[in-house]
């Protein structure tokens, strides 16, 4: 793929995930993503939206973990204006897991999100997904 330009390497990513209809192919899927370096913009935004927010599923455990495990090294640093989205999109996946929302608590903090606490006495933390979060 190193000779596909960022736009192609892309679109050949969002096809295979298109097709995927398991996680191990979505592993390969986010593994081909990763190993073809795209640092173009356009292209990277085009891979988190088409082929990384579908995968944070909240019906599938197993397919929101593998996106969790990818994030750090797919989406930093992160497309100009989908902080929030990418936000939105892990907290509405990991909400119904204690498990998941804890890692998803420990990727995000490493990227640079900001917490805030919520429920009984501030004893959850909560991705912030606004702007500055």
């Amino acid at each position: 793929m190193s000779d596909l330009g960022d736009h192609e390497a892309a679109s050949l990513v969002t096809d295979r995930a298109a097709q995927c209809t398991n996680n191990t192919e979505r592993r390969a899927v986010l593994a081909l993503w990763e190993g073809a370096g795209i640092t173009q913009a356009a292209a990277r935004r085009q891979l988190v939206e088409e082929v990384l927010l579908p995968i944070l599923d909240p019906r599938n455990a197993g397919a929101t973990e593998l996106a969790l495990e990818f994030l750090p090294r797919l989406v930093a640093p992160i497309p100009q204006g989908m902080k929030r989205q990418i936000a939105e999109a892990v907290d509405r996946a990991t909400s119904a897991s204690d498990k998941l929302h804890n890692k998803a608590l420990t990727v995000m903090t490493g990227l640079g999100y900001s917490t805030t606490s919520t429920g009984w006495f501030g004893r959850r933390r909560k991705i912030r997904t606004d702007p500055e979060g």
